[in-house]
């Protein structure tokens, strides 16, 4: 199994035209349990026509 580090989920984003703005990775309780879930809050670039003048 892999997984993708914070690191790499934001420069893959990046690359898609997201701005991420936070990373939390989320782990099971219990020590045994091998589980985790990766958060990501991210938006959108606002593209140079779009930004009011």
């Amino acid at each position: 199994m892999w997984v993708l580090s914070p690191g790499l989920w934001a420069e893959l984003l990046a690359e898609q035209g997201l701005v991420v703005d936070q990373i939390d990775v989320l782990t099971a309780h219990e020590r045994d349990t091998p589980l985790s879930c990766t958060l990501i809050q991210a938006h959108c670039r606002l593209a140079p026509s779009s930004v009011e003048q």
